[in-house]
C-alpha cells in the first residue's frame, strides 16, 4: 500500500510542477505582452527560470526521501514469512499500477493532446523518473521485501 502512496505522490509532483510552469510560461508572456518590461521584472523572470532545474532536482530528492522512508517503514513493520506470498502476487499488481501512472505521464506529456509538451523537456530527471516507474517500483519492492522479511526471521 506504501508503495501506491510513493506513487501517486510521485505522479501528482510530477504533474504540480508541470502546471506551475505552463501557468508561470503564459503570465510571463502576458506581463510581457502588457509592456511591463521594466529591469525589475526582467531579473524576476530571469530568476524564476533559473530556479526550474532546482525544482527538477528536488522531484529526484523527493523520490530518494520517499524510498528511505519507505525502508524505514518496513523494517519497523513485524511480518511473517507467510505473507511472502502475498506479497509475491502484490508486486505484479504494484508494477501494474506503476505502468499505469507511467502511461498516464506520458499521455500528458506527450500524447496527442499534449498540454506539457514544451514545458516537459525542461525536467529531464522527472521525466526520467515518471518514465521508468514501473522499473524503479519494481526495484524498490524488491529492496523493501528483503528489508520486511530480513527483520521477520530474526530472532526477537
Amino acid at each position: 500500500m506504501q508503495i501506491a502512496y510513493f506513487m501517486v505522490i510521485l505522479l501528482a509532483c510530477a504533474l504540480t510542477i508541470l502546471a506551475v510552469k505552463f501557468i508561470m510560461t503564459e503570465f510571463n508572456k502576458g506581463v510581457n505582452e502588457l509592456g511591463y518590461n521594466s529591469t525589475a521584472v526582467q531579473k524576476a523572470q530571469d530568476n524564476i527560470a533559473i530556479s526550474w532545474e532546482m525544482t527538477d532536482y528536488a522531484m529526484m530528492e523527493l523520490t530518494i526521501f520517499l524510498f528511505i522512508i519507505l525502508i524505514v517503514s518496513c523494517f519497523l513493520i513485524p511480518t511473517h514469512p507467510i505473507f511472502l506470498v502475498v506479497n509475491f502476487f502484490g508486486v505484479f499488481f504494484l508494477i501494474f499500477i506503476g505502468m499505469i501512472t507511467s502511461n498516464l505521464y506520458a499521455q500528458i506529456v506527450a500524447g496527442p493532446d499534449a498540454v506539457f509538451a514544451t514545458e516537459a523537456a525542461t525536467f529531464t530527471i522527472t521525466n526520467f523518473i515518471m518514465s521508468y516507474l514501473p522499473f524503479i517500483v519494481a526495484g524498490i519492492i524488491f529492496v523493501t521485501s528483503i528489508v520486511m522479511y530480513m527483520r521477520g526471521s530474526a530472532p526477537q
